[in-house]
């Protein structure tokens, strides 16, 4: 992608077999090829985007996955987990049934959230006005992240559009104070 640095590279998509010798073959001929083509940074596994950079699970309950999670075998964080990487980035995913402790925790900032005229406004209506606004609000909360690359409107459009919210999202809530849109989830 010419949006990264010249000498960076992710690498995704990357499946292998339960089999540590293959794997090690593998990694030892994939990383000379990557270094024969001027590559200093990998970055990886990342299986979905450059802007979705889910990895590999290291750990799961097999209950649930989001729509549009891509899976991961369980042997791959074994396998990655025996390089002698510079660094792990490690995410955390949770499937609740059972909200009464973040209820807990989180009531008195929803009471002063109320108290404030915060409204929570779930969208009827998803429409490119409102991508856009999504647009500039995940650009300015993700650029933080590490191999952060931003995307053009038209890609996050391609990846948000209203058909895959519907069928992979389910909703969409606003945080709004007086029809300002504060964020989203």
């Amino acid at each position: 992608d010419s949006r990264l640095e010249k000498d960076t590279c992710f690498f995704g998509f990357f499946e292998f077999i339960d089999n540590k010798e293959f794997f090690n073959l593998f990694w030892k001929n994939f990383t000379k090829y990557a270094k024969n083509k001027g590559v200093k940074k990998l970055f990886g596994q990342v299986n979905a985007t450059i802007w979705h950079q889910y990895r590999v699970v290291k750990n799961s309950f097999d209950e649930f996955i989001f729509p549009s999670e891509p899976l991961s075998q369980k042997h791959y964080f074994d396998f990655f987990n025996t390089l002698n990487t510079a660094k792990v980035i490690e995410y955390h995913s949770a499937y609740r049934t059972n909200f009464d402790v973040i209820l807990r925790h989180t009531e008195n900032s929803y009471k002063t959230a109320i108290s404030n005229n915060i409204i929570i406004e779930k969208i009827q209506k998803f429409d490119i006005d409102l991508l856009k606004i999504l647009f500039a609000f995940s650009n300015n909360i993700f650029s933080k992240n590490w191999g952060f690359v931003p995307l053009n409107f038209q890609e996050f459009a391609e990846l948000y559009n209203k058909q895959k919210i519907e069928n992979y999202v389910g909703s969409v809530y606003l945080a709004k104070s007086d029809k300002k849109i504060l964020g989203f989830a």
